[in-house]
């Protein structure tokens, strides 16, 4: 008897065991909301089930509400995937699962980077969360976006720096001054030159001056 009840138990244990992991690995769809968005035209008939699945509060005249009828445009709707979609939400869901995915991805390869900073690990949290929250919007994958972005583009430079290389934006700030200095160069040996043929026309011109007094002068003594 005791041993039937422990198969027994075993047994409710492992199904209840597997109900919650089937409930945890449930597919979803994410639509984002855009205006002009009602509940019946992204889901048809199935409006009532993406109803339950997202329910959101809002407060009107000081009280909270629950309505159908209040979508918040910006915001990503999380329905099963058994949930119908009309061709109108259909349309949405590819592009931002997808984009989704590659955000996972990128922010995972940033994880595996050993050259990582206390600061960018807690940016590559926030990102994660901010990807894998129940409610989140559109805006929460633009600056997702935007932080991986800024993550990749310090890791190439701190790679390039670490490799020996020196970064296009030096490399560009060294040719500049180069250039400048340069020019600098040109414009002063320019103006020592003219400089040079400047003096050169005054010596001439005081040797002509020089040789026309002596000629007065021998006149004027020829004359007396």
């Amino acid at each position: 008897m005791k041993s039937f009840m422990r198969f027994t138990l075993a047994v409710l244990l492992f199904a209840a065991s597997a109900a919650m992991c089937g409930a945890q690995q449930v597919a979803t769809v994410s639509v984002a909301v855009e205006k002009g968005d009602t509940l019946l035209n992204l889901f048809g008939p199935d409006w009532q089930k993406a109803y339950d699945q997202n329910r959101i509060t809002v407060i009107r005249n000081g009280h909270p509400v629950q309505s159908p009828d209040i979508l918040v445009e910006g915001m990503v709707l999380q329905v099963s995937a058994d949930t119908m979609l009309t061709n109108r939400a259909a349309a949405r869901v590819d592009g931002l699962n997808q984009k989704r995915a590659e955000l996972e991805r990128r922010l995972e390869t940033l994880a595996a980077k050993t050259s990582m900073q206390p600061g960018d690990a807690a940016t590559i949290a926030l990102c994660h969360s901010k990807l894998e929250a129940q409610q989140f919007y559109t805006a929460d994958i633009a600056f997702v976006s935007e932080q991986v972005t800024e993550l990749e583009t310090a890791d190439r430079a701190e790679a390039s720096v670490s490799s020996g290389g020196i970064p296009w934006a030096k490399t560009i700030g060294l040719a500049l001054a180069l250039l400048a200095a340069l020019a600098i160069v040109a414009w002063l040996f320019k103006r020592e030159k003219g400089g040079t043929g400047g003096l050169a026309r005054y010596e001439q011109a005081d040797a002509q001056l020089g040789r026309l007094l002596e000629r007065n002068a021998h006149r004027l003594d020829s004359s007396g």
